[in-house]
């Protein structure tokens, strides 16, 4: 699930950022999220982790991360929407994910300077979490087939899949 966008820009040079630091408040679980990723413009960058609630996720990139100058990237953080053990969540709660102010964490590409990407704590919209239900009905359209054993490409059934309505 996409829980957060952010949109980052560079000027007077491109700047390469090592590493991003991320974590989630959650007003019920107070556990994080699972399987957390980073993407730049729709390419997940560094690897997954879990994301938590009490400290600081690291991610960090090598030099796959560059914000271009001029330009206006595109970060969005994604995460299972499951606590960070795997558990489920509370219909009902707000999860809001944090990039923290960063600490030497990009470089200019020319001037070689560092320099802290985030400069402070930015924090996504905060997302409520809700429960629906699932439900999957026979397409009344499509009636009983016969078909020849080992017949290619047959359609064999077809369904209608309905949720309730959400809190």
């Amino acid at each position: 699930v996409k829980w957060a966008t952010f949109e980052m820009r560079s000027s007077g040079e491109n700047v390469k950022v090592t590493a991003l630091n991320v974590n989630v408040d959650s007003s019920v679980s107070n556990d994080g999220l699972d399987n957390g990723k980073v993407f730049l413009n729709g390419v997940q960058v560094g690897s997954t982790k879990d994301l938590t609630e009490v400290t600081d996720i690291e991610f960090t990139f090598g030099s796959s991360f560059i914000l271009r100058q001029g330009m206006t990237e595109v970060v969005d953080i994604y995460a299972d929407a499951k606590d960070d053990d795997g558990g489920t969540l509370t219909s009902g709660e707000t999860v809001t994910v944090t990039l923290d102010d960063g600490s030497s964490n990009g470089e200019g590409m020319d001037s070689k300077s560092a320099v802290n990407v985030p400069g402070s704590d930015v924090a996504a919209n905060a997302v409520t979490v809700s429960s629906s239900s699932l439900t999957a009905t026979k397409y009344s359209g499509y009636g009983n087939q016969t078909m020849i054993a080992g017949t290619n490409n047959a359609r064999i059934g077809s369904f209608t899949l309905s949720s309730g309505s959400t809190e």
